[in-house]
């Protein structure tokens, strides 16, 4: 799964990287690096149209009704979603629609994996702070500083009379060859080539096969990391730096 990731580009990496329009600088208004984002929290999407958007990660299914955890911008009722599997996505009940509707790409430059076995269902909603007898890794793309994620998007309205919020879950797959050692399943990281395809039409099985193929064809850097990681609220360049 992929619990965690950092985003460290800039905002005009961002646009060059990603061609989005001048319309998307109002969204990207206060980017700063983020090296350890977590679930619940705001990440950026780009939708169809290369549109910039603000998503909540933790994706709740539209029928969800209204209502919130006391404290929390959870749903009283129903569950939130980080992940959600390829090999599922198109049949399950809570990510068929937004797999099917609203697909979009999530700039990441790393994510961080907790070695040792992970005792949680498919599709786990998360928790927040891994064991602390597991070492975080940072997986790193080689050559590249930004790169695209595989996200569905849903709207969820958490109050009566409010606006829909824009969640979000990150789509994983079996792990590359490279990196299975440490854990089964990784985020799929879209190859550039892609990207416009994935924000277009949604993949029947031999484009899975095909996706897949080319995801485990990418090269990776792989680093020990502190363990400072497993508390979201640390920040930093520090997150990543060599144990």
């Amino acid at each position: 799964m992929c619990g965690r990731f950092g985003l460290y580009a800039s905002a005009e990496q961002l646009e060059a990287r990603f061609d989005l329009e001048a319309s998307a600088r109002p969204t990207m208004e206060g980017h700063k690096p983020r090296y350890n984002i977590a679930p619940s929290q705001a990440i950026l999407g780009i939708l169809a149209g290369r549109e910039l958007r603000s998503l909540r990660w933790g994706l709740v299914p539209e029928s969800t009704p209204p209502g919130v955890r006391p404290g929390r911008t959870a749903p009283a009722k129903g569950r939130e979603w980080i992940n959600a599997r390829m090999e599922t996505v198109a049949q399950k009940a809570a990510f068929r629609t937004a797999f099917a509707t609203r697909r979009c790409l999530v700039p990441a430059s790393g994510y961080f994996e907790w070695e040792g076995e992970e005792h949680a269902a498919p599709d786990e909603p998360f928790r927040l702070t891994p064991p602390s007898a597991r070492r975080p890794h940072w997986h790193a793309l080689d050559g590249e500083s930004v790169f695209a994620f595989a996200g569905i998007v849903s709207e969820w309205i958490p109050e009566e009379g409010q606006d829909p919020v824009e969640t979000c879950a990150l789509l994983t797959a079996p792990a590359a060859p490279a990196l299975s050692a440490l854990h089964h399943r990784m985020p799929v990281v879209l190859p550039r080539p892609w990207e416009d395809e994935w924000l277009e039409r949604a993949p029947d099985a031999s484009r899975w096969r095909a996706l897949v193929a080319d995801l485990h064809a990418l090269s990776w850097t792989t680093t020990v990391v502190s363990d400072s990681v497993n508390s979201p609220r640390n920040e930093g360049a520090r997150l990543i730096e060599p144990r």
